[in-house]
């Protein structure tokens, strides 16, 4: 670290690091004298003998002092201190949209517009000004409990028509954000950059994911991306978007900047559009407005543990990709909505669906991916039912990923029950409770924001019941035996105790019955 914590700088007490880049670190300080807390942004010490960066340095506290705008953060001072550059800036308070979209993907519509509109008014201020930010991305806008944005790191932003400190030839922003034109290092980069940028953020607030293949260490494979390729349509991973939002993203990532929106005031989203829909850009399907919540449960691992006949305890540490699941376990309005009917026992809208079989569950999944326009995951061959893992469709959880999501994935306490120690904290299950199903969501969730993991209704996962399995397991996303009698049971019900309500419980049934007691919830394989 550059400041020692509990140091005393100026009237600012050093409280704890809370960022780093590769320009300096960031410190969260107490403005002793106004009672305020502060961000400290401090130079590298070591670029310090390189007078280009602390040029670089000064000129980003000269753009940040030149500037007042609610949601942009604000410079209080800059001073140095034993041969130290700080930047005492405003301190915003929240998580970044990079963090938001990776804890819930998808944002939905509402919610994305609301927050788009605030960077807009705020990138709108800037260039009215000449600046450039030139790095727009969700990692640097900050949004609060109650959505307001702040436009933070404004350390490569450009006065337009000033040349300045960007060598010949140099590429400066993050690249996967970047325009085409500063993909080629244009000398003449305006305005439009950011309009090209901000529309690479919109993408991933609509769809939960970047536009472009992101596994691949090569840069050239992704600038050839950026300069030559057109964006695919959100819709593909996210289908509640509307065909306005998509014509205005469609206009702001045009690859020749000439025809994009020349200024961030022709871009209105929400009450009105600026531009005329856009007819079959993408060729996309007809979608319905079935919506299932869904929660990002992000890749990590744990043990499973495998009692003998004897009660001596294994663990078999697994692996998991990232994937989307369920918040809730498919309720009976759901299944109407897709289904037609509802075979439950125990009725009411918000209650789980119940007296489905794993067939029934395997079919609600393809025909609800099939009205949102979306790849089915089961493919039946004659008697042969696969699973293409690689579709966007839903599906059921593998055993390993409901396990690791009742958990609670890389949030995990390691309770006993999804999300407590205590089963009545976050399940219904036993007798007491009135011998039947309740709403969903009305216990406590887990870690992760997920509810009912721990009972309500059994629900159906993919695999074939083993009992050995656990040994045999791959140790990166299993995905159960290859053939069986019965398929997996999770997370207890109803009709049970408590101890079948255990995140580490098993059990199984026969793929064709139907009880009160059996339900199921989705999941949707992170492409």
């Amino acid at each position: 670290m550059f400041i020692n914590i509990g140091t005393k700088l100026n009237n600012f007490h050093v409280l704890k690091k809370i960022g780093e880049g590769g320009m300096g670190e960031v410190y969260l300080a107490e403005d002793e004298s106004l009672g305020r807390k502060v961000a400290l942004k401090v130079l590298n010490p070591a670029l310090t003998a390189d007078s280009q960066f602390v040029e670089r340095f000064k000129q980003e506290a000269r753009v940040q002092a030149s500037m007042s705008h609610t949601n942009i953060v604000q410079l209080y001072s800059f001073f140095i201190h034993e041969d130290k550059y700080i930047m005492a800036l405003e301190y915003a308070d929240g998580f970044t949209l990079k963090e938001l979209i990776r804890k819930i993907g998808p944002i939905p519509e509402e919610r994305t517009i609301k927050i788009f509109n605030q960077i807009c008014e705020a990138l709108q201020y800037a260039h009215d000004k000449n600046i450039v930010h030139r790095d727009i991305k969700p990692s640097n806008i900050m949004i609060d409990s109650q959505d307001r944005v702040k436009i933070m790191d404004f350390g490569i932003a450009k006065i337009m028509g000033d040349m300045g400190l960007t060598r010949t030839g140099a590429k400066v922003g993050t690249l996967y954000y970047m325009s085409p034109e500063q993909v080629m290092a244009k000398k003449d980069i305006d305005q439009r950059t950011d309009i090209y940028s901000l529309g690479i953020t919109l993408f991933e607030m609509l769809s939960g994911r970047m536009p472009f293949h992101t596994d691949t260490e090569s840069d050239y494979y992704v600038m050839d991306q950026i300069i030559k390729t057109d964006l695919p349509d959100p819709r593909e991973h996210y289908p509640y978007i509307s065909d306005e939002i998509i014509s205005v993203l469609h206009k702001m990532t045009k690859k020749n900047r000439d025809d994009r929106f020349g200024d961030i005031s022709e871009i209105s989203i929400g009450s009105k559009v600026s531009v005329k829909p856009v007819i079959n850009i993408y060729n996309r399907k007809q979608t319905i407005n079935t919506k299932i919540d869904m929660i990002l449960v992000e890749d990590g691992g744990f043990n499973r543990i495998h009692i003998n006949w004897v009660g001596f305890k294994k663990r078999y540490f697994v692996m998991l990709s990232s994937f989307y699941i369920g918040k809730y376990q498919v309720t009976q309005k759901e299944w109407q909505d897709v289904m037609g009917n509802n075979p439950s026992h125990f009725k009411g809208d918000n209650r789980p669906v119940e007296q489905v079989s794993w067939y029934d569950a395997v079919e609600f999944c393809n025909k609800l991916s099939e009205k949102e326009g979306l790849t089915a995951a089961y493919i039946l061959s004659g008697a042969n039912l696969t699973c293409n893992w690689s579709a966007n469709g839903y599906r059921l959880p593998t055993e390993a990923e409901w396990e690791y999501a009742a958990r609670g994935g890389n949030k995990s306490r390691n309770y006993m029950y999804s999300g407590s120690n205590k089963a009545r904290d976050v399940a219904w299950y036993g007798f007491f409770i009135g011998r039947q199903t309740h709403d969903v969501g009305t216990k406590s969730p887990n870690e992760l924001g997920i509810y009912d993991m721990s009972g309500n209704v059994w629900e159906w996962c993919w695999d074939w019941y083993a009992g050995s399995y656990y040994k045999s397991s791959p140790s990166s996303n299993p995905k159960g035996p290859s053939s069986g009698s019965y398929r997996v049971l999770r997370g207890g019900s109803w009709s049970n105790g408590d101890g079948s309500c255990r995140v580490d419980n098993r059990d199984y049934n026969s793929p064709g019955n139907c009880y009160s007691y059996l339900g199921f919830r989705l999941v949707r394989t992170l492409s």
